[in-house]
């Protein structure tokens, strides 16, 4: 038990090959592509109507040292030129095979998209977070005003019914979390709860309303549920580049505990 009365729960896993295989396993559920195909250990995820690389790149589980890898590659090339979309694999400390990143670049796959995943305890982020919000509604069930504020936050290139499809796909628990002002909803989060752990995702903060706390005391409303769900963790991605975003969930709590990136063939 902390200081200010909040049950500090197990300390946070040590990132090795076992905790962060765990850990994108979640976020595989978390984020469900609208089809996807099964080769061997790999799963190749489409979504033609969204653009975001996670739903459109294969996810490369472990596959047998046997696999004829060179065969596979061609099938993944040939499954994303039927569909009009660049081949793209996702590459993290597990993908497999070990040499994944570096087979890519040899056929001319370009490095894009570099992020980190960062982990919490629930605990640590309730204290570090604050008391920012008054005005806070968390539902299991996507409202129109989170949908509403959701769709402003989406590149114009994106289809926003599409992309609301995907979080009906989700099939683990959810808080999504709007945050308002006046009785007028001005920002949003959304937690996706799994084995304990609650994924941060689709945190947006109206332009007009930012740099006011409603990010920390949104992030701080997603610990605070998960706690009452007995869950003690909690993690999020974002791309290195996003320096204000970092600025916010480093201050919350969050150490960045290791980087994945992408692999595309532009051309």
């Amino acid at each position: 038990m902390s200081a200010h009365g909040i049950d500090d729960g197990p300390a946070l896993p040590i990132a090795n090959e076992d905790t962060i295989r765990e850990c994108e396993d979640r976020a595989f559920r978390a984020w469900p592509a609208e089809s996807t195909h099964r080769l061997t250990g790999w799963v190749v995820r489409s979504a033609t109507l969204s653009t975001t690389r996670r739903t459109n790149s294969v996810f490369a589980g472990p596959v047998d040292d046997s696999i004829n890898l060179d065969a596979l590659f061609r099938q993944v090339e040939s499954f994303y030129g039927n569909m009009g979309i660049p081949p793209r694999f996702q590459i993290t400390p597990v993908s497999s095979p070990i040499d994944l990143d570096a087979r890519l670049d040899d056929r001319g796959y370009t490095a894009e998209g570099w992020s980190s995943v960062a982990w919490a305890q629930s605990s640590d982020v309730i204290i570090k977070s604050g008391d920012t919000i008054d005005d806070v509604l968390i539902s299991p069930t996507m409202t129109d005003e989170w949908a509403d504020i959701y769709t402003k936050s989406i590149s114009a290139a994106d289809d926003p019914k599409a992309r609301l499809a995907l979080f009906n796909r989700i099939k683990c628990q959810k808080a999504h979390v709007t945050a308002s002002k006046d009785g007028v909803p001005i920002a949003i989060g959304l937690g996706i709860f799994d084995s304990g752990w609650t994924g941060v995702f689709a945190m947006f903060t109206l332009p007009e309303f930012r740099r006011q706390g409603l990010a920390h005391g949104i992030v701080g409303a997603l610990a605070d549920w998960t706690q009452t769900l007995g869950g003690d963790h909690m993690y999020l991605q974002v791309e290195d580049s996003n320096d204000v975003s970092w600025s916010v969930y480093e201050r919350c709590g969050f150490h960045p505990e290791y980087q994945y990136h992408y692999r595309t063939k532009l051309n």
